[in-house]
């Protein structure tokens, strides 16, 4: 997730009037170069900390994860589209969370057929760790969204930072169920919407996507992208990618 960041940082910035070499200060790489998944982690958290100072907006992470959708995630993302349901994506993003934070502590338990998603990222500055973290519940919740067909869901956000004065953002995104100044960063979703189909499942594929996964896991090498072998199997196999459509 957080190379995929990093396109949408430079459109975001540039439609704001700031540099795009402003953006890339400090990184040591050419802020003209084409987008390539060998950035580091520490490239990329200076990357976004300069676009949070640049843009200074506390909540820009609520608006990069609007944006960022399945496809922009590579292999990890055509997995948990090809998931059935809305229970089987999430177990998908807490086996293979590393490859979309790395830094980040994903954690999912189950309350009383209440699923709750923990994130955490304690050794980051407090602001990169919010920006990460809302990047990522809202792009979960804007993907599941549109995965499922269902725009409301009953889901219930804690967040450990002030209420805006305006929330008119977050209840976009996140619904009114929202608990600022919370202990946590936690999603808890119900049974009901768990038990969600997703509109591009599709079994035979995803077991395909799983194992390109765990190859990748275990390699550690060009997380999230879809390889020509991969391509090759599909095509092979007489299956088509899922579409968000």
């Amino acid at each position: 997730m957080r190379v995929s960041i990093v396109p949408i940082l430079i459109e975001i910035a540039v439609s704001e009037g700031i540099s795009q070499q402003l953006l890339f200060d400090g990184c040591g790489i050419d802020y003209q170069f084409e987008m390539q998944p060998t950035l580091t982690s520490g490239q990329i958290d200076i990357i976004c900390a300069n676009a949070l100072r640049l843009t200074n907006d506390r909540f820009l992470g609520i608006k990069v994860g609007m944006k960022l959708d399945m496809l922009s995630l590579g292999i990890l993302g055509y997995a948990l589209m090809s998931s059935a349901k809305v229970i089987d994506s999430l177990k998908l993003l807490l086996k293979y969370s590393k490859m979309l934070l790395a830094s980040a502590q994903i954690s999912m338990t189950n309350h009383a057929q209440v699923v709750v998603l923990e994130a955490k990222a304690p050794q980051l500055p407090s602001s990169l760790e919010q920006f990460y973290i809302d990047t990522l519940f809202s792009a979960s919740l804007n993907n599941l969204h549109i995965l499922t067909g269902h725009y409301q869901t009953n889901s219930r956000i804690d967040l450990p930072y002030d209420q805006p004065s305006d929330c008119t953002l977050h209840e976009q995104i996140f619904g009114t169920d929202i608990h600022f100044n919370a202990s946590r960063y936690a999603i808890s979703l119900d049974e009901q919407t768990l038990q969600m189909p997703l509109s591009s499942s599709h079994s035979a594929a995803e077991a395909i996507f799983r194992r390109e996964c765990d190859r990748l896991m275990l390699s550690d090498t060009n997380l999230g992208i879809v390889s020509e072998r991969v391509k090759q199997i599909l095509f092979s196999a007489r299956l088509d990618f899922p579409t968000c459509a």
